[in-house]
């Protein structure tokens, strides 16, 4: 089952805006997408780490350029109950947003995730996998 990786279209809601009224919905839409991904298994006892990227052009007219931080925890929430039992079993989430139109690049990105972000102005892009063993750095 992991690691695992899906991605997902839409602008993540900002909490505390008029979008977050959307946030059941984009959740729902989150859990969708994961659970096309992994199936039936059932959710596995972790640790685990998640990266999260949200990769964006413009934005349209009166929609709030989400904070980092309100992206987690949809996407944390949305994986309770399909990958893991419990957000809690979670012990790194690396989550970063990017400026399509910024020139940017991208490295190391798969096949799949480069078509939809050529496609698409407003990509959330997830990958699930056990945590690591050893710290290297902290």
């Amino acid at each position: 089952m992991l690691p695992m990786q899906y991605f997902v279209e839409g602008i993540p809601p900002s909490q505390g805006s008029p979008d977050s009224k959307i946030g059941g919905a984009w959740q729902q839409t989150l859990k969708k997408a994961a659970t096309a991904e992994i199936g039936s298994s059932p959710p596995a006892n972790g640790p685990f780490v998640v990266a999260i990227a949200y990769f964006h052009r413009r934005l349209p007219r009166g929609r709030a350029m989400p904070d980092v931080d309100n992206i987690i925890k949809p996407v944390l929430d949305s994986l309770q109950g399909l990958v893991y039992r419990n957000d809690r079993r979670v012990s790194d989430v690396l989550c970063r947003r990017r400026n399509l139109d910024a020139d940017e690049q991208i490295q190391n990105a798969p096949g799949p995730l480069i078509g939809k972000l050529a496609s698409a102005d407003h990509v959330v892009y997830v990958v699930v996998d056990d945590a690591p063993i050893e710290e290297k750095h902290l």
